[in-house]
């Protein structure tokens, strides 16, 4: 129940799309890191995000 109501809050006021944002919100609930290339759609969020088709920040 805690993600469903953590997803529901990150898509207020914008809506995310559905798996970006049930993503997102299992990784905030869970404290993981969200690996995806899609950054753009879940950077709103303040999920922590890693992209593994961009170099490491200082690498």
């Amino acid at each position: 129940m805690e993600i469903a109501n953590t997803w529901g809050r990150l898509s207020v006021p914008d809506r995310l799309p559905e798996i970006d944002g049930m993503l997102a919100a299992t990784a905030i609930v869970h404290n993981l890191v969200l690996v995806t290339r899609n950054t753009r759609d879940v950077a709103r969020t303040g999920v922590r995000l890693l992209n593994p088709f961009e170099p490491l920040p200082g690498g």
